[in-house]
Parts: C-alpha cells; structure tokens; sequence
C-alpha cells in the first residue's frame, strides 16, 4: 500500500442500501444517527474504507464505482469496522479488524456534492475534498494570511486563483483532521500559513488531473510549526488533498493554537 491510499466514488451511483450488510452491528447503530442525505454520506465513507483495506491494490487514487466495489466486497466486510462515533458523540476515525485495532492505520473521509473520498495511511491522516469556486475578494482577504494572499498572487498569472486559494484550504482542513483535535475549528485558519517546500503548479494543470502531486510542506503561525507531507490533485472541478505528519505534533503546541 502506499503511504496514503485514496478511494473516489459518486454516491448517485452506488446502492447504498443494498450494502448496508456490509456495516457491522456498531457501524450501523452509528450511521443510523445521522439524517439523510448524512447518513448516505457516512455509509459510503465506510464502504470506501473497508475497500481499501481489504483490496492488495496499490493505486493511490480509485474513482470507483458499484461494479468495483461489488467485485471485492465481501462476507467478511462486517468484520472491517470503521467506528467514528454517533452524531451527537463524533471523533477521529478508527478502523477494527477481527476485534483488532489497526493502530498503524488511520483514516479520514471528505465529501462535496454528491462525491465522498476516504483515505487510509500510516501513522495520522487527514482528507479533504472542496469545489474550486470563486469567493469574493473580502473572503479571501478575512481567510488568508498575506504570505498566503502573496503565494496566490505569484501563480495567479499562470494559474487560477480560485484553484490556488482551494489548495490552501484544502491542506488546512486536511490538517485539522488529521490532528484529531475537535476543539480547534476553522475559524483558526486565517491565523495558519500553509508553506510548500517544493512547487504545487501541476495541480492546476488539467493535463495532471487524478494524478497527485506530493510535496512536502507544513502550517505555520507566530511559535508553531507542523511539517507535513502533501499529497494534492485535480479531480473534476475539485481539488483532493491528504497531509500527514512527518514529525509527531507537539500537543503543547496544539494546546497554545486553540487559544490563540
């Protein structure tokens, strides 16, 4: 498997009522909590996890869809759960196999639209999934840092700064779930710069579309710094990222942010 593995599925294709076998008994008291369209969003997060746990193949990116899901799915899918807690009562995600806990892997899961994509990877994962829309200019300049609105101001003569800015986003959002915290929200964000260590360009290109393009890069404010590894893509007009620690956070640290 690859250090972080991505599963891509349109829920108007799936069936989703026809695998609710496939939850276990807690899984399915836990998405039986959440209101529709919710909970369709939180059974589809689990089938795509328990496809990636299950399936050898080592593609990091799956658009998939009934047929390859139904091709691998199995009797033992019951026996994968993905438990994150009930509406009222959620944390981070955690997969149990055989009444095992995978403590070497972790999952996140993100959705837009009608689109939900799960992740799995060693060590903390974070995912999230945004449609590239434009905001107007007073978004931008409320959510940003201005190291940030500069980095945007330097690609948006070759790029799109709506796509530039979704990135951002993206990484920052990726990161809050990957901490694990819920008592940081995004109203952090425009006090965190996300800095790439290498150039993110060919993400903006359609000729890289499902094709991640990995850097190493991290958030940063006054006091803190979290390096991570980042994985971006185009999918659509949406971009995908995952980020994952490459240093453990310090919780000290984590604790000063929220209070920031």
């Amino acid at each position: 498997m690859e250090a972080c593995a991505v599963a891509f599925a349109d829920r108007r294709e799936l069936p989703l009522g026809d695998w609710t076998p496939c939850l276990s008994v807690r899984e399915q008291v836990e998405a039986s909590t959440y209101r529709s369209p919710r909970r369709g969003r939180t059974i589809t997060s689990r089938i795509l996890t328990k496809y990636l746990v299950t399936d050898p193949d080592t593609s990091p990116f799956r658009r998939l869809g009934a047929g390859d899901i139904d091709a691998v799915k199995g009797v033992d899918w019951a026996a994968c759960e993905v438990l994150s807690g009930t509406a009222k009562a959620r944390h981070g995600a955690t997969i149990v196999r055989f009444g095992q806990t995978c403590s070497g892997l972790s999952a996140s899961s993100a959705h837009c639209g009608t689109y939900t994509a799960s992740c799995i990877g060693r060590d903390r994962v974070g995912l999230d999934l945004e449609r590239i829309d434009g905001r107007r200019p007073e978004f931008y300049a409320q959510t940003f840092s201005a190291d940030e609105q500069a980095w945007v101001a330097a690609v948006v003569g070759r790029d799109d700064a709506a796509a530039a800015f979704t990135v951002l986003w993206t990484v920052k959002e990726a990161y809050l779930k990957a901490s694990g915290r819920t008592d940081i929200s995004i109203w952090a964000f425009p006090r965190w710069t996300v800095r790439f260590d290498e150039t993110v360009d060919d993400v903006f290109h359609a000729a890289r579309a499902e094709e991640f393009v990995r850097v190493s890069g991290g958030i940063h404010r006054p006091g803190f710094s979290q390096p991570l590894e980042i994985a971006a893509m185009r999918v659509d007009d949406m971009i995908l990222t995952t980020v994952q620690y490459r240093e453990a956070p310090d919780c000290d640290v984590l604790e000063a942010i929220k209070h920031d």
